[in-house]
């Protein structure tokens, strides 16, 4: 395979022109009408020489004007040799479930005569020869190195605890071994140390287990239930305790349910309380003045009044102490602004609007007042 190398060839791919028509296919062409042929345009020539040479390049073989395989060859290093059980390859398969063998395709190859390799290292191998149905593969003779996994050692070894033994021992299943038990004791508890910081002989082993039987027996009863510790770190199961400061009493708590407590006392200021057990002392130690009144229709501190008074004089109720607002108007037939009256007086105090733009005085007054005291 080759790139065109004749005269007039242009050192790179040109640019693709428009075509003039819809893509088709190459056509004869009718003298008999005057239709010509159909005409190779060079983007045509150039599409099909570098689809065949991209299909071999891709495959890592490079262009040789004088070798003629070499779309097949890419081809098989690509996807691997033809199937010749495939219809047309050379071999087929009857109605039947048979093999139907064309002679042409077996033409020259013939039966292998030599024995099956040993085992070794995986090879391709290179032989065009195929091998006998009756044909013998040598029996796997021995494994070297180590195997992955293995049901049983090859050779049976044996582990012995044995008095006075080294405490620990390494075992990789080329020999026997014996191993000893590590345990130190102190004070009547048994600490176990890890293998190799300490040997000691099976009768002092089983005086050491003895000794955390005895633990046991004193933190357990005969049916395994433990039983009350004199003190512990922690409870065995998390328990939570809440506090509902709707409640003026304590719980006992002794861990074995959850409780809710109440609170006794007064909480002081610094730590975010009044100090205090009624509003009026809570106000007193916070510092805190009295403030206004709430406003309501009851007679008493907080009255609120809605007046509308048809004179030039007004008299706050009896009683107390009164925060007003009056405007003043005219008549009712002519209700022009006549001035404003608004302060702090005693109850029954007579209250007129101040004429502020030089008129008579009201006619009519409307306004409100507060009891604030």
């Amino acid at each position: 395979m080759f790139r065109i190398d004749g005269p007039y060839v242009v050192g790179s791919l040109p640019p693709t022109r428009q075509g003039v028509s819809s893509p088709g296919y190459f056509g004869p062409g009718d003298p008999a009408t005057g239709l010509q042929s159909t005409r190779v345009t060079y983007e045509w020539l150039n599409a099909v020489q570098e689809e065949l040479a991209g299909v071999i390049q891709a495959a890592g073989i490079s262009l040789d004007k004088t070798q003629y395989t070499q779309l097949r060859q890419a081809l098989q290093a690509t996807y691997g040799p033809p199937n010749i059980i495939a219809p047309g390859g050379g071999l087929e398969v009857d109605g039947e479930g048979k093999l139907i063998v064309d002679p042409d395709i077996l033409e020259g190859v013939e039966p292998g005569t030599s024995a099956p390799k040993a085992p070794g290292t995986a090879t391709a191998g290179t032989s065009a020869k195929y091998a006998r149905e009756d044909h013998v593969h040598p029996a796997q003779a021995s494994v070297t190195g180590n195997a992955g996994t293995a049901t049983k050692l090859a050779t049976a070894r044996t582990i012995t605890a044995k008095d006075d033994a080294t405490a620990g021992a390494s075992f990789d299943g080329s020999k026997n071994v014996n191993v000893g038990i590590p345990v130190t004791v102190a004070a009547g508890t048994a600490t176990y140390a890890l293998p190799g910081t300490a040997t000691m002989s099976l009768r002092s082993w089983l005086s050491a287990a003895r000794n955390c039987l005895d633990w046991l027996q004193a933190r357990f009863n005969t049916a395994g239930q433990a039983v009350s510790a004199a003190s512990a770190t922690k409870l065995a199961t998390p328990r939570k305790i809440a506090t509902d400061l709707s409640l003026l009493v304590a719980k006992e708590f002794d861990g074995t349910v959850p409780v809710t407590t109440g609170i006794t006392g007064v909480l002081g200021i610094a730590h975010g309380g009044t100090g205090a057990t009624t509003a009026a002392a809570a106000r007193t130690a916070l510092g805190i003045t009295a403030g206004a009144p709430i406003p309501k229709e009851a007679a008493g501190v907080g009255q609120w009044l809605y007046v509308y008074h048809p004179g030039g004089s007004y008299t706050l109720p009896a009683g107390g102490t009164w925060a007003y607002f009056f405007s003043g108007y005219g008549t009712v037939d002519n209700p022009i602004f006549k001035g404003v009256a608004a302060g702090v007086a005693a109850g029954g105090t007579a209250i007129s609007p101040k004429d502020i733009i030089g008129l008579s005085g009201a006619n009519q007054m409307r306004g409100f007042c507060w009891r604030v005291a």
